[in-house]
């Protein structure tokens, strides 16, 4: 199916565990605002904890959703940008510096301080996926954001860097060439949600971000207005459905149904509410409570916030460096979860939804589009885009490895 191709139009897509979701937007000339024309989201297939796990599957499954927000839309997809996840991903502090040629930063200065900083040794079968300046240092002044144009005669920077497996860019790239459509950039989940969903307040005082997937737990800490830390946790809020399936001997699909109706309860009155459920041989009868449910629930989420805090502090932060939580992702929709984490971490709490868009908003008011939210925001405002092919990926890494892309 063809459609008139209108300037500017982007197309997001977010590959995660439970869903594959698809957005297509553009970006008003007048307004300035971000618009989405066409959106979609269906059950993942071939996609497990974040990576592509069988290729004919997530080929279909990405089909499928890009061809459901392109009839929305009226528009046809060519490139998308698109998330990438996974266990594989791994982050860590480098330092760069250089001198300052002409006594006055420029932007070759600041290419050169940067390709200091990328000179990291990294095994082959692994890529450098984003490099992040965290701050620039001049002449021994520190908290430097735009150093350009600033006298001196030293630059420094210290960024952050976040890899990933090769494979798992290259098994992206490829399913979506199979599905005809060049991959624009490929971002780290919680950077892109962040994009979307957090303010310049939370961004500079210090907020922890947690995308609660289906498979996957990610987190970035951000901090003076970039991100200063990342993880990546092999759990997900799927463990919680397992454990309702497990514990009231129900299918999957129903546990789902349970964990999305009710999640956890606190208020006394209706935690004694009952009701029938159908057991996993069909059979209908079995009473559970609403409180039930949560006690089955509590635990497993408990479980997963103490990893979350195991991780964060692993980071060694400053004391007092977040602020706040938010939460994205499927399970931060889950009833109750704020509440919950308010009491468990101490610290205000709120669910990320997405800001500053326009359009089909009545469809992405919701967490879970977080991520893909935040692809339509970075491919719309990002000043240097380079369209992936999978014959022309490793060229495209070598570059982006140099320094030179």
């Amino acid at each position: 199916m063809k459609f008139k191709k209108k300037n500017k139009t982007v197309v997001a897509l977010d590959l995660g565990s439970a869903y594959i979701t698809t957005l297509i937007g553009e970006k008003d000339p007048e307004s300035n605002e971000i618009v989405v024309l066409g959106v979609s989201q269906i059950p993942s297939i071939g996609i497990r904890r974040g990576m592509i796990v069988n290729m004919d599957d997530a080929i279909s499954g990405v089909r499928q959703a890009v061809a459901q927000a392109e009839q929305m839309a009226g528009h046809e997809a060519q490139s998308a940008c698109v998330n990438i996840s996974g266990a594989h991903i791994e982050s860590f502090a480098s330092y760069g510096v250089a001198a300052i040629r002409n006594r006055e930063v420029t932007p070759a200065d600041l290419e050169r301080v940067m390709e200091g900083a990328r000179a990291v040794v990294i095994p082959a079968d692994r890529e450098i996926l984003h490099l992040l300046p965290r701050e620039y240092i001049v002449d021994g002044q520190e908290g430097v954001k735009e150093p350009i144009g600033i006298a001196g005669v030293r630059l420094e920077t210290r960024v952050h860097i976040i890899t990933g497996a090769l494979a798992c860019s290259q098994n992206i790239v490829k399913c979506l060439n199979r599905c005809g459509l060049m991959v624009d950039d490929i971002v780290f989940s919680p950077l892109a949600a962040a994009k979307a969903v957090l303010t310049k307040d939370e961004a500079d005082l210090g907020v922890l971000l947690i995308d609660f997937g289906g498979g996957v737990t990610e987190l970035g800490v951000f901090r003076g207005g970039s991100i200063a830390h990342s993880a990546v946790l092999p759990i997900g809020h799927g463990q919680i459905t397992a454990d309702l399936a497990a514990g009231l001997r129900i299918t999957i699909q129903t546990a789902e149904e349970l964990k999305c109706r009710f999640g956890l309860d606190t208020d006394p009155f209706t935690s004694r509410e009952r009701f029938e459920i159908v057991m996993n041989d069909g059979r209908d009868g079995k009473v559970v409570s609403r409180a039930i449910i949560s006690d089955l629930i509590a635990p497993r989420l408990e479980e997963h916030f103490r990893a979350v805090i195991e991780q964060v502090n692993a980071m060694s932060l400053p004391k007092d460096s977040i602020y706040g939580v938010v939460l994205v992702g499927g399970g931060a929709n889950l009833n109750g979860i704020v509440e919950f984490a308010e009491r468990f971490f101490k610290a205000p709490v709120r669910r990320g939804l997405p800001q500053s868009i326009s359009g089909l908003t009545q469809f992405i008011d919701n967490a879970q589009f977080a991520v893909a939210s935040g692809l339509l925001v970075h491919s719309l405002t990002c000043s240097k885009r380079s369209t992936i092919g999978i014959k022309g990926y490793l060229g495209s890494l070598l570059k982006r490895v140099s320094g030179l892309d």
